[in-house]
């Protein structure tokens, strides 16, 4: 039976990827404290984290999660496309990149949680569903070293298969998280990976059979790919070479076009998708915007990260 939660003229199903990603510093890691973090710990005062929540963006309204599917060294949240499950991630001491870093798949209630298994002094970090449900993609590295890339694999939840994807020459960058999707048809998984394990790099899109094997370069010059569902076109974001975020949101079509839906007030991060394809929810700076495709139409509906649980409701994750 699928998980829903009732709120007031509506409910809310969970369908869809949500990733809400630890911005990197210069080393591809979390920054210190924040601001409000670090008076309270000059004045000695202790201040509690805020929590995520739900937003529908039609109304404001905000509802919490599911005190199961709260914690403070969750960093990320990805319900799977029925919204039964949700897989998440946990980063030690809630910093990003720590040795103790988990991926956990779980109910949507939170209940029957189960750790990935990986080999001992490596760590998962899972950032995609399978359109049907039966995978998530991960990408596996050492938390414990700030530099390394790591590689991307795909765990079959039915049989606990585990497939490595790629075998990345690249071992080690400041950027190193990758960025990863699949495709509408669920045969291929879409990367971002940088061109080197310079500070100053460029970013391409790259793309591998979820059975394994050579990657194929699909875009230059682009980063944190999501393929719209038709499968032909490809949001991506204009990655800067000196930094983690872009300069702006693009469309590349199928014939090699590319025009651009929005650009950055700061700094451009961490896109979601819709479920029916129509909106892009997006960081900028530290704050979450939803843009229509469409018009190219930009609106602020929160501050922290965010991803889509159906087409008028987000998880927000406080930052």
């Amino acid at each position: 039976m699928r998980a829903t939660w009732a709120r007031p003229c509506s409910v809310v199903f969970i369908t869809m990827l949500v990733a809400a990603a630890c911005r990197g510093d210069d080393e591809g890691g979390v920054s210190g404290d924040t601001p409000a973090e670090g008076a309270a710990a000059e004045t000695g005062a202790t201040t509690a984290a805020p929590e995520p929540f739900f937003l529908d963006v039609r109304t404001g309204e905000r509802l919490p999660l599911p005190e199961n599917l709260v914690g403070d060294d969750i960093c990320g949240y990805l319900p799977s496309p029925d919204g039964t499950r949700v897989a998440y991630n946990t980063c030690g001491g809630g910093v990003y990149g720590s040795p103790s870093d988990a991926a956990t798949v779980a109910n949507i209630d939170g209940s029957d949680a189960r750790t990935l298994e990986v080999p001992e002094g490596l760590n998962a970090y899972v950032r995609a569903w399978s359109p049907d449900g039966t995978r998530v993609a991960y990408q596996l590295r050492s938390g414990g070293t700030r530099r390394d890339v790591g590689n991307l694999f795909v765990h079959d939840l039915s049989s606990g298969e585990q497939t490595q994807l790629t075998q990345l020459e690249l071992t080690s960058a400041p950027w190193y998280e990758l960025h990863f999707s699949f495709s509408p048809d669920g045969r291929s998984v879409v990367f971002d990976l940088p061109r080197s394990s310079s500070m100053e790099t460029e970013w391409d899109v790259w793309s591998v059979p979820v059975t394994g094997g050579e990657p194929t370069l699909v875009l230059r010059n682009a980063a944190s790919p999501l393929y719209l569902p038709d499968g032909r076109e490809l949001a991506f974001i204009v990655p800067e070479t000196t930094a983690f975020d872009g300069q702006s949101i693009s469309i590349a079509g199928a014939n090699g076009s590319r025009w651009t839906l929005v650009e950055a007030n700061e700094g451009i991060w961490f896109q979601t998708l819709s479920p029916d394809g129509s909106r892009i929810a997006y960081v900028d700076g530290g704050s979450v915007y939803v843009v229509e495709i469409a018009t190219g139409e930009s609106t602020k509906v929160a501050d922290g990260f965010a991803g889509w649980l159906d087409d008028d409701t987000l998880i927000v994750k406080p930052a």
